[in-house]
């Protein structure tokens, strides 16, 4: 019953997100057509300032606002404009090294250390490794900014099934996911940062869901959070 009640959590969850997502890229691009004209003017001020720095400072915070809200715009578009992905086999050891090297200046900065923990003799899973490589950065990120003060990251790496698949688990040890927040954390602009767009883990989940993969979390507040992502190995050859 429970696993019938989840197959039907998640139904609804993508009948959600796919309304969502058209509604958001309609916005988006109703946004972003102003917002470049906006920019022009601001850098137009920027110049046409110099040697005012009071004035050509506040042009100068209009232009990153803009480019703030361009951000935003773009994960909007990202998450509201799924592709199919262009798959092929990769390791999934060598995907999650080269995005720890990407990393590594932020796990410098937080004091934060990557305990890895791959099975050995995984097979290549068929994924697109562009899109694959952002779920790693978006869940990592998130799980270093859960951290203020340092920590630890564990990142394993595992055969798992029936059915046969890879299992990607991400375990922190920061500040958790209170329980009524859990259900929410899939869902678009929901963030409990205060600078996050809320825009991470849709996408995670979206990325996850085209390539056929299912993804949990479980967490308890002061105790850290693991998300765990399944993808098949069907069609790869294994």
């Amino acid at each position: 019953l429970r696993e019938i009640r989840a197959l039907q959590e998640k139904v609804r969850r993508s009948e959600r997100l796919a309304s969502l997502g058209r509604l958001a890229a309609g916005v988006a691009h109703e946004i972003r057509n102003p917002l470049s004209s906006i920019k022009g003017f601001a850098q137009y001020f920027v110049k046409r300032f110099s040697g005012q720095p009071e004035e050509q400072g506040y042009a100068s915070v209009m232009v990153r606002e803009v480019d703030r809200l361009n951000r935003v715009i773009t994960d909007l578009l990202d998450f509201a404009g799924p592709r199919e992905p262009h798959r092929e086999p990769h390791s999934l050891e060598a995907v999650a090294e080269q995005v720890l090297k990407l990393l590594a200046p932020d796990l410098e900065a937080r004091k934060v250390a990557v305990v890895k923990d791959y099975e050995p003799g995984l097979p290549a899973v068929s994924v697109d490794r562009d899109r694959i490589s952002q779920v790693f950065i978006n869940i990592l990120l998130n799980a270093l900014e859960s951290m203020e003060t340092g920590g630890e990251i564990h990142l394993n790496l595992r055969r798992c099934g029936p059915p046969p698949a890879v299992e990607i688990s991400v375990a922190d040890t920061g500040a958790g996911i209170p329980e009524g927040d859990l259900e929410k954390v899939f869902e678009p602009f929901f963030s409990r940062k205060k600078k996050g767009t809320g825009l991470g883990l849709a996408i995670v989940h979206q990325i996850v869901e085209s390539h056929r993969g299912d993804i949990r979390v479980e967490s308890q507040p002061g105790k850290g959070t693991t998300f765990r992502i399944r993808l098949p190995l069907e069609g790869n050859g294994n």
